[in-house]
């Protein structure tokens, strides 16, 4: 049998592969050690400067799909945050964004992370940026080729999610607590993006979306995996980046902050009828 331990304590044990079990194990191995060596080269390619050993330290913690914090990135390398920010904002329109989450944050629990689109999708950054005076956290991508040559802008948007349930969130009146839920919510976080590979259809799509025909298999998904749940109950709206995304920005966390655990209803767009090969064409979902 072989069993591999997840970062949030779940174990996965499979057993009797048989005569499969060598070539199984040894094709987990090269892909485990394949993942590795992606990572540090888009760790390498934001930060030139980081030693070998500091580069291995950093690959092991920034997995692909994983956001991790300001705080853990600073112990692990002094340069390696300024150099992500640095590659997140060459986007012009990221920049603009993340400055103004950045200005509303817990700067110490901002987190980071890279993944790698859906199909023929390239890699992308990511952040996530929990708010220091409300119940959301901020969730911004910027493609790696984002300053592409032939001038075309991907469309995307920034998606937020409550750090805890409303009523839960609002009993926690020390700085100190709020803090422990943001450092909850990223572990959530990670979880179950996982768990969902990064897919936000099926996160922000209504209940009465999911009845259409064409949303079948998310509507499946959603009844069955524990993780897309959980992210739907978190799930506050998305705000498309637009000449009026601050404005709207803000109209979305005063909403939230005063209607509870309702989805915010602005900015419904409908998602593509299949998400796959619409990744193709944007890191946004």
């Amino acid at each position: 049998s072989v069993s591999v331990v997840r970062e949030n304590g779940n174990k996965v044990t499979l057993s009797q592969l048989g005569r499969n079990f060598d070539p199984w194990r040894d094709a987990l191995r090269t892909a485990m050690s394949n993942m590795l060596t992606h990572t540090q080269t888009v760790l390498k390619q934001a930060d030139a400067s980081l030693s070998p050993i500091a580069l291995r330290k950093a690959a092991q913690i920034f997995k692909e799909g994983k956001a991790v914090s300001k705080t853990e990135t600073d112990a692990l390398a002094p340069t390696l945050w300024p150099a992500l920010e640095r590659t997140l904002c060459a986007d012009r329109e990221f920049k603009t964004n993340y400055e103004f989450l950045k200005n509303l944050s817990l700067p110490e629990k901002i987190c980071a992370g890279f993944k790698r689109g859906l199909g023929q999708a390239g890699d992308y950054l990511f952040v996530l940026v929990p708010l220091a005076a409300s119940n959301a956290a901020a969730f911004e991508t910027a493609g790696l080729d984002a300053n592409r040559p032939d001038g075309k802008k991907e469309s995307r948007a920034t998606y937020f999610f409550r750090l805890a349930g409303h009523a839960q969130y609002n009993e926690l009146t020390a700085r100190q607590d709020r803090d422990r839920a943001a450092d909850s919510f990223i572990k959530t976080f990670n979880t179950c993006m996982s768990a969902v590979n990064f897919r936000r259809a099926p996160v922000f799509l209504s209940d009465e979306q999911l009845l259409q025909p064409r949303y079948e298999k998310y509507r499946f998904a959603a009844a069955v995996i524990p993780e897309l749940a959980v992210l739907r109950g978190l799930f506050i709206g998305r705000v498309i980046h637009a000449e009026n995304w601050k404005a709207r920005v803000a109209e979305l966390i005063k909403f939230a902050e005063a209607r509870g655990p309702a989805r915010w209803p602005g900015d419904e767009a409908e998602a593509e009828p299949d998400e796959e090969p619409a990744s193709q064409n944007t890191t946004g979902g």
